[in-house]
């Protein structure tokens, strides 16, 4: 079973053009591999790299595909590997970056979440990576979500029951920062722009949950330092977020967050496209009309592609018809 694909465009031209690296999970043996090709479909050398688990687990899960990095013009190349057993409790989750050099050597196994002693769920994993401090080299942000899973079945409603996380790793496998973490929700998108302070920043998305169904989803920007730039829930806690995307869509020289939106219950209502500038405040709302139940844009990120050649981008959206009859 083949769990990632990345090509080597993430390697920003690294002498890595025209190769496509992914990772395999042998459903079976639980092995894991990253592997490399040539545009030919040549295995390339030091390929594939045979990732070593750690004893002790009976399952594990590849998460989020390859991050592609760059250490002093040198490619790198991360992957998160998340180990557990199945316990009446949950799951004792392992959960750690590796990064590993272009010919096949272990740089570093960075510990994201080891705390085995009791039940969890993971709720999400993300990465993304880019240049967060100017010095020339890759950083990797990590979102998750630990769910505890004793907490959760004994009170669903306790909002501590939920912890989200932020870990911003160099591209030697150190952990540089823990920007945030908050209680009651779980991560969905995580993306890097530059709104024109020096650096680029973060904005994450997160999901709602019991206790805080109501409270409206949440979008959060700040520094990889943790300096918040913005903290803003969505108006109607009927929206739930699908997508998120960064980029200037109004010609102003600066980027905006686009993200989009469906009904939480399929009740008919429209789905939508919040723009927001870097403060967070929302500048533009775009309506889509359904024709049946909802429109679910699950996965289908906004689009941005100057369609007309006018120097200005275009929103592109994909949708699903939920139809009337759907369940």
């Amino acid at each position: 079973r083949i769990t990632s694909i990345m090509s080597s465009s993430d390697f920003n031209n690294l002498n890595q053009e025209n190769n496509l690296y992914f990772s395999a999970l042998n459903w079976d043996t639980q092995g894991v591999k990253i592997e490399g090709l040539n545009k030919s479909g040549d295995r390339l050398e030091n390929f594939p790299i045979n990732i070593q688990t750690e004893p002790g687990f009976e399952r594990i899960m590849v998460l989020n595909g390859l991050a592609m990095l760059n250490k002093n013009g040198e490619p790198r190349i991360g992957i998160i590997i998340g180990q557990y057993n199945d316990t009446s409790s949950g799951r004792n989750l392992l959960l750690y970056l590796d990064i590993y050099s272009i010919d096949g050597n272990l740089i570093k196994r960075t510990n994201i979440f080891g705390d085995t002693s009791k039940g969890v769920l993971l709720q999400m994993s993300l990465m993304a990576v880019g240049d967060l401090n100017q010095d020339n080299n890759s950083e990797i942000v990590v979102s998750y979500g630990i769910i505890d899973y004793e907490s959760f079945i004994e009170d669903r409603y306790n909002i501590s029951s939920y912890n989200s996380f932020v870990k911003v790793i160099d591209s030697d496998g150190d952990i540089i920062s823990s920007p945030i973490s908050i209680q009651g929700y779980t991560p969905r998108h995580i993306a890097l722009g530059d709104f024109g302070r020096g650096n680029l920043d973060i904005v994450a998305t997160f999901s709602d949950t019991w206790p805080t169904t109501y409270d409206g989803q949440k979008v959060i920007g700040f520094d990889y330092l943790g300096n918040n730039l913005f903290d803003i829930n969505l108006n109607d806690s009927n929206d739930l977020i699908q997508g998120l995307t960064i980029g200037d869509v109004d010609g102003d020289s600066e980027s905006e967050i686009i993200i989009n939106q469906r009904p939480r219950w399929w009740d008919g209502n429209p789905s939508g496209i919040m723009i927001y500038n870097h403060n967070g405040i929302l500048e533009n709302e775009i309506e889509i009309p359904t024709f049946g139940r909802a429109d679910d844009l699950q996965s289908n990120y906004p689009l941005l592609v100057d369609l007309d050649n006018d120097g200005d981008l275009e929103i592109v959206q994909q949708a699903t018809l939920i139809s009337s009859g759907a369940s």
